[in-house]
């Protein structure tokens, strides 16, 4: 198993930029380190910090959360995982045994 470096404090390097305009959301980052870990990093210890901050990410998860649940159901509920094929008839079974 692959154990990635971990890196100082001192070299995370990443930017996040949300605008909102009305309708329109624009969302603008980067993240120099291995699976986000600068930004994740930084969420954490604002959210820590900051209280509303906290709640207004804790209800878009929870939203986000909420959605994506009821999106993966209507999914399910709709897709058929039956074969095309046409069951044979009780006289071609018949006749093959």
């Amino acid at each position: 198993m692959a154990i990635s470096k971990i890196p100082k404090v001192e070299e995370l390097n990443a930017y996040f930029f949300l605008s909102v305009q009305g309708k329109d959301v624009h969302v603008v980052y980067h993240d120099a380190s291995d699976k986000g870990l600068a930004l994740g990093a930084a969420f954490a210890s604002v959210l820590q910090e900051d209280a509303k901050l906290f709640d207004v990410f804790s209800s878009a998860f929870l939203t986000a959360i909420e959605h994506r649940d009821k999106v993966k159901l209507r999914n399910e509920k709709y897709s058929s995982k039956k074969s095309n094929k046409v069951p044979k008839t009780v006289k071609k079974v018949a006749k093959k045994k």
